[in-house]
Parts: structure tokens; sequence; C-alpha cells
């Protein structure tokens, strides 16, 4: 079953985007609450991104992941920075059950072996930038190494699964290549969760006949956020009149 991911990106404690609801009513900021629509519109999993933790490498968001955690009952994974075992480690004590590791800033290999060995190979995700198939640095900066090369490199650790991205130059956007994400899940065997810009039900066609070879799923972020889904309609009247209160309030 091909999953679409919710994604929640957190900063100072609240979600950076805000659901768009009908006759331009917005959904509450609290990430919990957020979560809990998300939920009752039968996701799967959410993904959650700890923005203040991506640009300082240190966990900053870890009570508001926790109350995420206990609002739902889904698995949640967290991306943002992520590169030492400790604050793998702190997420794991929040409760969280899968975390996204920033690969490119992990130059010891030894870290993540050791976070396969206790904490079990799908619960740790290796994160992928990369323009045309290179990798890129954490700066957006190219490398001459392949994102093959380095899902070869995660997979000799143990790690089984890769959140693959890829980032359009002229546009400054991420975007879904398809024919990349084919080439990658092919020659790694790995499961891939796509990400990037998507705005569409046909890119989700098309992403879904990626499956066969392992990219078993996508998150999404700004599509969701706006309604650019034509059964989200449904999903907005129906909850306009329950959080249109509480909308205006804030």
């Amino acid at each position: 079953m091909f999953l679409i991911i919710p994604v929640i990106e957190i900063s100072n404690g609240l979600a950076v985007r805000q659901i768009q609801g009908m006759e331009g009513v917005r959904y509450p900021a609290d990430p919990a609450e957020l979560a809990y629509l998300w939920r009752r519109e039968n996701a799967k999993i959410l993904h959650i991104v700890d923005r203040d933790s991506l640009s300082s490498g240190v966990s900053q968001n870890i009570d508001t992941i926790r109350k995420v955690v206990r609002a739902v009952d889904i698995p949640i994974e967290v991306s943002g920075g992520i590169r030492t075992y400790e604050h793998c480690k702190e997420l794991f004590s929040a409760g969280v059950f899968r975390v996204v590791i920033d690969s490119i800033a992990v130059n010891d290999l030894s870290i993540i072996q050791k976070l396969v060995a206790d904490y079990l190979p799908h619960r740790i995700v290796a994160g992928f930038t990369a323009v045309l198939g290179r990798v890129l640095t954490a700066g957006y900066l190219p490398t001459e190494t392949s994102a093959v090369e380095l899902g070869m490199k995660m997979k000799n650790c143990g790690i089984t699964r890769v959140v693959y991205r890829e980032f359009e130059k002229q546009s400054g956007n991420f975007v879904i290549n398809v024919d990349l994400l084919r080439a990658f899940a092919m020659q790694t065997q790995m499961r891939v969760t796509a990400a990037g810009g998507i705005s569409d039900v046909q890119m989700l066609w098309a992403l879904q006949e990626l499956e066969q070879y392992g990219v078993d799923s996508i998150v999404i972020g700004k599509s969701l956020y706006e309604n650019k889904f034509p059964c989200q309609q449904l999903w907005r009247l129906v909850e306009a009149d329950e959080f249109g209160v509480s909308a205006k309030r804030n």
C-alpha cells in the first residue's frame, strides 16, 4: 500500500504551516492538534520536521514532539538536523518510532551502525538531498558522491530505508524526479520514501507506479495544507463547523 505521510514542521513549539480550511478558516497551530486532525483523516504515519534543530543540530522541540506522540495512535518519525547518537536516543525516549538521520553530516559510520544495532534497522532512516542524483552537503553544495553510492554505504551499515528528495537549482525548490527515484530504488534495493514538491493527483499516480521497485511512500507538506487534492474539500467542509469557532479566536 502506497502511503501518503503528512508533514508537520515545528518551530518554537508551533506548527509552521496551518491547514487552510473552507471560507478562510485556518486550523490551530498546535502541532498535537494538527496531528490529531491528520489521524482523523486516516494518516497511518506522521513526519515531523524540527526546523529549529535543522539549523542548530541540537534538539529544540522535544517537549512538543512528546505531546504529538501522545496525541495519536500511529507512528511518528522525526527529521531535522539529527546527527548524533544522543539526539536519536532522546527522540526514542520521547516515544518517537523512527528517526531520519542527516546522513551528510554523519562522517562516522560507526554511529549509524550503533544506532541500527541498538534500535533495529527499521527505526533508523537516512535522509538524502541530491541534485540530479548527486548528493548535496547540508549547505546545498554539490559533492562528487552519487545518491546510489551513499545509499549503498548506508545499506552496508544496516539501514534499509531512505527519505530521498531532489533539489532543483533553477527554481530553488525540491522536486519529484520519477526517473531518478526509480533508478535509486532499483540499484540500491532499499525502501524509499519520496520527498519534494507535489501538487496534483497525477504525480501521486506516477509515484504509485514505482511501488514495485521499492518507492512505497511520500511525505507531503504544502500541498496537503493548501487542499490541493479533491477529497480534501470534503474533509474541510466537515471540519469547518467544528474548528471554525476556535480558529476565529486565534
